[in-house]
């Protein structure tokens, strides 16, 4: 846990204004630094703190500050603002690439990255038919790690919730539906396989309504041009690449010190198959933390080779999907045991 010394200036400007009765930071600070101040607040669960931000946000006129609002709610308390966490949740390609990704995510504001977008799909994994339409609205409003974040859930919101995921589908505009069909052909042939079984089993049912027959038409469509696409197209080299980090990096954070929270570290690391947890590869991370291994399509598990009678460095068993034609990208995160 970062000592609280670390964040004293924020806290100090957050307070002074609060005392003052005006918004916890001056109109004059810009986006990036108002954005950082309120996602520490909401990263140490001080709900409160940014409920005392709403009435500057909404008089400020400043979509990155009022999209980064309900997320960071969200983050502070889950339970309470996931409904407007989803509902806030932007649609449009400039509050999903320029604002959610590039000066929210890719600036490390939220736990994780792309925190919000897995978020969302995990929301509509159990059923939220709000947080579903928002999954498939983004997928044509988005691109590069975040058109892949979307798609990952979206094959899961399919698995999970099939006739939901239907009927929300049928509620967009033709061009909208269309825009969805690209993840089709990331998706690996077994899990389209699987898909187009349960459409199957669901059309075969007695009582099928005639909208959603016509949507298990369309999907089974998109489908069939994804395996075309894949039989037509020569299988590239698959696997996983990605950094191995380790932190803390020491044991106290001092006001000055600037020396970063993890480093890049070199180990080996074990690639075991998810359906069975049997190992399938080992892989080094070099002195700069990256590594890179040839998989086939699959789910698999990566965690560190940890050394007999060692608990650190040691981290959480992580789920990593390969489809075919793609390197997944992805971080190791390794607890150093400092404390």
């Amino acid at each position: 846990m970062r000592p609280a010394l670390l964040f004293l200036p924020i806290l100090l400007l957050a307070s002074g204004s609060a005392r003052e009765g005006s918004a916890p930071l001056a109109a004059e600070d810009n986006t990036p630094a108002r954005l950082a101040a309120m996602f520490e607040h909401a990263k140490r669960h001080e709900t409160a703190e940014i409920l005392r931000l709403r009435p500057a946000v909404a008089r400020s006129g400043d979509r990155a500050w009022q999209i980064g609002y309900w997320v960071a709610l969200y983050i502070s308390s889950p339970e309470k603002y996931e409904p407007d966490f989803v509902e806030h949740f932007p649609a449009d390609a400039d509050g999903i690439m320029r604002i959610l990704y590039d000066q929210i995510e890719l600036a490390n504001l939220t736990p994780e990255f792309l925190f919000s977008f897995e978020a969302l799909g995990r929301i509509g994994e159990q059923g939220n038919r709000r947080a579903i339409r928002k999954v498939l609205e983004g997928v044509g409003s988005s691109d590069g790690a975040v058109s892949e974040s979307l798609c990952d859930s979206l094959s899961r919101i399919f698995e999970k919730q099939l006739e939901k995921t239907l009927a929300v589908l049928g509620t967009l505009p033709a061009e909208r539906r269309k825009e969805i069909s690209v993840c089709f052909t990331a998706w690996d042939p077994e899990g389209l396989r699987h898909l187009e079984s349960s459409l199957s089993a669901l059309k075969d049912r007695t009582g099928a309504a005639p909208e959603q027959r016509a949507r298990i038409r369309e999907i089974s469509g998109w489908i069939g041009a994804a395996e075309a696409s894949q039989r037509a197209t020569p299988q590239a080299d698959a696997g996983i690449e990605g950094i191995v980090l380790i932190g803390p990096t020491r044991p106290t954070v001092r006001v000055g010190d600037d020396r970063p929270d993890e480093v890049p570290y070199p180990t080996t690391l074990q690639v075991l198959g998810a359906a069975d947890g049997n190992e399938v590869a080992r892989v080094e991370s070099g002195a700069d933390g990256k590594f890179r291994i040839a998989l086939p399509p699959g789910e698999y598990l990566l965690q560190p080779v940890q050394l007999p009678g060692r608990r650190y460095p040691n981290a959480t068993e992580v789920t990593v999907r390969v489809v075919a034609g793609k390197y997944a990208q992805l971080t190791v995160h390794l607890d150093s045991g400092l404390r």
